[in-house]
């Protein structure tokens, strides 16, 4: 098994290239707001380090870091969608959180993979969105290219239509 100060030892030389693989991640998810960035980056490495035991005997550390990363920037946006729920109602008035255009558009965009399935999300994320190539992906999800082309393709076509009616609601409300 090893000492504690083994693993902390491990953990140490791995962090370099551990923390590299979930900046890159998060940055595709928040490219604009450093703040946000950050924030993911290091509770993505908080929880390798609680979890160090268990991945620094996975096959694919720097796979475990992404996902996690990734899941990161979900919970984040989660977050997000809920404040733009939130109200205020000081003095019987409902007052919304505003936020941009770039904030609306990902929270839409997390809610509908939400509404994925586990693989269809998961590829359609490091596919799409951290920009893998069908091999890392695949390497990523421990399963094969062929596989991961068929979420895809499935990922995408359900997409198209959620957010098809997403933008149909949002037209018809506007009118």
């Amino acid at each position: 098994m090893g000492s504690d100060g083994e693993a902390s030892a491990e953990f140490d030389a791995a962090y370099p290239s551990l923390v590299t693989a979930a900046a890159q991640a998060v940055q595709r998810f928040f490219r604009y707001d450093a703040s946000q960035v950050e924030d993911a980056v290091a509770e993505t490495m908080a929880r390798t380090y609680e979890r160090w035991e268990r991945v620094r005997r996975h096959d694919n550390p720097v796979g475990w870091v992404v996902v996690c990363a990734k899941n990161v920037c979900l919970e984040q946006l989660r977050a997000n969608a809920r404040q733009t729920r939130a109200s205020d109602n000081r003095d019987g008035v409902d007052v919304m959180i505003d936020l941009t255009e770039h904030t609306a558009v990902s929270v839409t965009i997390s809610e509908t993979l939400g509404r994925l399935s586990k693989r269809q999300r998961d590829v359609a994320i490091l596919r799409y969105l951290m920009d893998f190539d069908e091999a890392t992906t695949a390497a990523t999800m421990g399963t094969t290219v062929s596989k991961v082309r068929t979420a895809a393709h499935e990922a995408r076509g359900r997409l198209r239509v959620l957010l098809r009616d997403v933008y149909l609601a949002a037209d018809e409300a506007a009118v």
